[in-house]
C-alpha cells in the first residue's frame, strides 16, 4: 500500500490577504502563513493611553517646546 501524497502548501501573497473583507481583515503574513491576530487587551489600551499622555508635550505645534527629560 502506498503512503498518501503530500500536499504541498503555497506560501501565503498579499492577495490571499487581501481576499478577506476588510471589516474582518485582522490577520498578517508572517513566513509565508495567514495569521490571525489576537484583539488588543484592556491592558494594552491602557499603555496606549499612557504612552500618548507622556507624548503630548512633544507635538509639533509651533511655538511648542522640547526638552529633555530632567532638564529645567
Amino acid at each position: 500500500m502506498e503512503a498518501p501524497a503530500k500536499s504541498i502548501k503555497k506560501p501565503t501573497t498579499l492577495d490571499d490577504l487581501l481576499a478577506i473583507p476588510e471589516e474582518v481583515r485582522r490577520h498578517e503574513i508572517i513566513a509565508g502563513e495567514l495569521v490571525e491576530k489576537e484583539a488588543a487587551s484592556g491592558k494594552h489600551g491602557s499603555v496606549q493611553g499612557r504612552t500618548f499622555q507622556s507624548l503630548r508635550h512633544y507635538n509639533r505645534r509651533p511655538g511648542a517646546e522640547v526638552r529633555a527629560a530632567g532638564g529645567s
